[in-house]
């Protein structure tokens, strides 16, 4: 009896650890570890006006958080005047993250039952991805590609298609805000105490990091590339966009 005790425990493990971790040793898993880090404080970019910038029409994307890399949620499209439910899903989970709709109407949301969902305009789901602990925020839908970060301390590139991980990167913290896309492809995101910042096959270009433990928010981008982020260290940190 004690020896079934024991099995059921390991078996019960494993279950968990698969459940829950994803795979480090996996052709398709990223790292920062050589990719330069710039720390708050430190390493300081030159003096710059930013009250000179111009302020372009933003007109917003509904595949973006709040509508693209300004944030200023602003909308092309008009809402319906009265509230009526076309259709219900239940994804298995608890959902904070804003869902995002990609041009053929697809919806892209995580939840906090570990994985990453996409759902037809009419309500069916199409696919849901294992991400391996719970989805926070928005994703960005790219092209055919669905970025993502979750509590497994790890950003992922999913197949819009089908769900399909076309690669990750693992990160120092959980990654729990949303991505910001900027106008040449870089996306970028906050896990832990870092701003990372990467390419879109998967590169990490170089990290900016806080003097708190934590970025939660998603990092807004300037006209001229400069990010601005806030932090649980009590600060706003605007960030050049080399990092």
């Amino acid at each position: 009896m004690i020896a079934g005790i024991w099995v059921a425990a390991i078996v019960a493990i494993v279950l968990i650890y698969l459940h829950c971790e994803p795979e480090v040793e996996d052709v398709r898993t990223r790292t920062g570890d050589g990719a330069p880090t710039f720390r708050a404080e430190e390493d300081r970019a030159p003096p710059s006006r930013r009250g000179d910038l111009p302020v372009a029409e933003d007109r917003g994307s509904a595949a973006l958080y709040r509508g693209g890399a300004r944030h200023t949620g602003r909308s092309p499209f008009r809402g319906p005047t009265r509230a009526a439910r076309a259709w219900r899903v239940d994804l298995g989970g608890r959902i904070t993250a804003q869902p995002v709709v990609g041009e053929d109407g697809t919806i892209y949301v995580g939840a906090h039952d570990h994985e990453m969902h996409a759902v037809s305009a009419e309500g069916a789901v199409l696919w849901s991805t294992r991400v391996y602990r719970p989805v926070w925020s928005a994703a960005a839908v790219v092209g055919d590609t669905v970025y993502v970060g979750s509590d497994a301390q790890a950003f992922f590139a999913l197949d819009a298609r089908d769900g399909s991980t076309r690669w990750r990167v693992r990160a120092e913290g959980d990654a729990d805000g949303s991505i910001a896309v900027g106008e040449d492809g870089t996306l970028y995101f906050a896990a832990g105490p870092h701003l990372h910042a990467v390419s879109s096959e998967g590169e990490v270009l170089w990290r900016f990091e806080a003097r708190g433990p934590f970025l939660l928010s998603s990092p807004a981008i300037d006209s001229d590339g400069t990010l601005y982020v806030g932090s649980l260290d009590d600060r706003v940190y605007a960030i050049a966009r080399d990092g």
